[in-house]
């Protein structure tokens, strides 16, 4: 009775001219007759059966002392070959299909672990594996991205924060719509965040927004004294036009509230 044919032929004719390369064997019809009931009735492909042959005379044989060592053998391949198998279904994962019945579970479950452990499809990572230690620079890298909220959210916070949150710091260099900080001290290497605003952040605030009163600058452009950069950053008047503009923001979160 013949095996199911998973490698053919002509697969272990080419296979075993690949080995006897490397050790010199003489092979003949009943050699390759041979391998290919073998390497069937073991169900192994020729992709694994390749792997394992390259894995055998690169790594195992030049470890072994010259006395010990023997020309590789269909059990052998086997042997090698239910080796890297196992270790692809090490974190099997089934993957189950919606209303599937006893009988489709488990033809499908035979199916994800056939594929997976011939190397067809690549392994699913397990539970266990998604929850192994991950180095801390790994686990902080998106920490300070700030997220992409809905416009609505994003509209209503923007509305409870503090007048001039909206900019960078010029200060602390504190990321739009983030608290300034202090510097950083051994106790808080990264600073500890700070209850108020620097006045720096307001200044660059107002002037991003709105003209200042006093001196006539257009938004965006620094204010001025005597034709020179006024040299405490943007005039009050400036600070209190910026304010009275989101004035109306502010007060539509107290709608409902008595008067």
């Amino acid at each position: 009775m013949t095996p199911y044919e998973i490698i053919s032929m002509d697969e272990v004719i080419d296979l075993l001219e690949q080995i006897t390369a490397r050790d010199q064997r003489t092979t003949g019809e009943t050699d390759v007759t041979t391998w290919w009931h073998d390497l069937n009735t073991a169900r192994i492909n020729y992709k694994d059966a390749q792997a394992a042959a390259n894995y055998y005379y690169a790594v195992v044989w030049p470890a072994q002392k010259e006395a010990d060592r023997f020309r590789l053998t269909a059990p052998k391949v086997i042997e090698l070959v239910k080796k890297v198998r196992e270790e692809r279904l090490e974190n099997f994962v089934y993957e189950p299909t919606p209303g599937e019945t006893g009988a489709e579970f488990v033809a499908n479950y035979h199916r994800q672990r056939n594929a997976i452990a011939s190397g067809h499809q690549p392994p699913v990572a397990s539970i266990t594996q998604a929850l192994k230690p991950r180095p801390v620079k790994e686990l902080l890298a998106g920490a300070f991205r700030t997220p992409e909220l809905p416009p609505e959210i994003a509209e209503v916070l923007a509305r409870r924060r503090p007048p001039g949150t909206a900019v960078a710091c010029p200060s602390c260099h504190a990321a739009p719509n983030r608290k300034c900080h202090a510097p950083s001290t051994r106790r808080h290497p990264a600073g500890r965040e700070l209850t108020h605003m620097h006045p720096t952040r307001l200044d660059a605030w107002a002037t991003a927004v709105t003209a200042c009163p006093t001196c006539e600058a257009a938004p965006g452009d620094q204010c001025t004294e005597y034709g020179r950069p006024y040299a405490n950053g943007a005039h009050h008047a400036r600070h209190a036009a910026a304010i009275g503009d989101t004035a109306p923001l502010a007060a539509d979160t107290t709608e409902g509230t008595p008067t």
